[in-house]
């Protein structure tokens, strides 16, 4: 069996979780958020990066403007303080489910960072989702 290169693996995950959902982002937290020699030291899980896992549904026909809204406060994501990485992703089969990965200091640093947002921001995509947005913690 040959490894899949890591480019070709994360398109691979990628357009799965347009048909898995869930499933795939557990699988993709596992082995995304693999704990650090330094975490490993520590001896404790309070000391870990945490990835937090975000999936927004948008409106049939609307994951363009989620998409670009998303994008849009990703820099604000990405500068607040002990934000570490972010990625936005789409459904390669149904380009209405978002994903946003990030990969966090500590959950205090992720709860936070919800200051740095401008006013209206969840409201505006609420507005576009055709539900809650739903998300956990993984380490």
């Amino acid at each position: 069996m040959s490894k899949i290169p890591s480019t070709q693996g994360l398109l691979f995950l990628v357009g799965w979780a347009a048909m898995a959902g869930v499933v795939l982002v557990l699988i993709f937290a596992a082995s995304y958020a693999q704990p650090t020699l330094d975490n490993q030291e520590s001896g404790s899980g309070q000391d870990m990066k945490i990835t937090r896992i975000n999936q927004f549904p948008a409106n049939p026909g609307s994951g363009d403007e989620l998409y670009e809204l998303i994008s849009s406060f990703l820099p604000l994501i990405r500068g607040s303080d002990g934000c570490i990485d972010a990625q936005l992703l789409r459904g390669v089969d149904n380009s209405d489910k978002i994903v946003v990965i990030e990969v966090w200091r500590d959950q205090e640093a992720h709860r936070a960072s919800a200051k740095n947002m401008p006013p209206g921001t969840f409201e505006k995509a609420m507005a576009l989702m055709s539900g809650p947005p739903s998300g956990g913690y993984y380490h």
